[in-house]
């Protein structure tokens, strides 16, 4: 896609063009699943209004403790779209993993920040995408099923939103579009989809 490109009319146009092609492989069972990447709520709506028969079945978007966007996982989830997060960790920038309110909760239950973040994507109902070439923090991101955060753990993280986007925030670009392939992989260096009530996806 281009990258560059301010044309709202010609974005919208290419949008469902290539969401089209996507369905055409979802009909000839070429692939599972389909879903879209950084796809804001105008976006979702605008693939509607223009004729989309098969509405994505995932959506991959920052989310983290910093940057929620807890209107468009509401609305994801009313579209029965789920939501993916990448960036879990907000790509290690504006201090997340050393909050002091993660910190604090982490220790009650003998796990680290990332483990904490982990959890309360899993509570939260969406899938999460960590990514680290380093395989003991991978084994790590892992061993999130032995604990649950409290409501109150849940509150206060909930409370943590900064609108801190580690990544480019996509409600100006033209964004790709990525086929969600229902295969996980935990291989060394690649992403590991966890969900705690969904099937492991992994966008390819």
């Amino acid at each position: 896609g281009n990258f560059g490109s301010k044309d709202k009319k010609a974005n919208r146009k290419a949008r469902i063009e290539i969401w089209s092609a996507f369905e055409a492989l979802l009909e000839k069972e070429s692939t599972r699943a389909i879903g879209v990447c950084n796809f804001t709520k105008e976006h979702l709506q605008e693939l509607k209004e223009d004729g989309a028969k098969v509405m994505p079945m995932i959506n991959q978007i920052e989310i983290n403790p910093y940057c929620q966007q807890k209107e468009l996982v509401k609305y994801l989830r009313a579209n029965n779209i789920v939501p993916e997060a990448y960036a879990p960790f907000s790509s290690g920038s504006g201090g997340l993993l050393k909050d002091p309110k993660l910190i604090e909760i982490g220790a009650k239950y003998k796990k680290n920040v990332g483990q904490v973040i982990l959890r309360w994507l899993i509570q939260l109902g969406c899938v999460a995408l960590p990514k680290s070439r380093n395989f003991k923090r991978a084994k790590g991101n892992l061993d999130i099923f032995d604990f649950e955060l409290t409501e109150e753990d849940m509150t206060v993280i909930g409370g943590m939103d900064k609108n801190h986007r580690s990544c480019p925030d996509p409600s100006e670009i033209l964004e790709p579009l990525l086929p969600a392939s229902p295969v996980s992989s935990s291989r060394l260096g690649r992403p590991t989809a966890l969900s705690s009530k969904i099937r492991p996806i992994v966008s390819e």
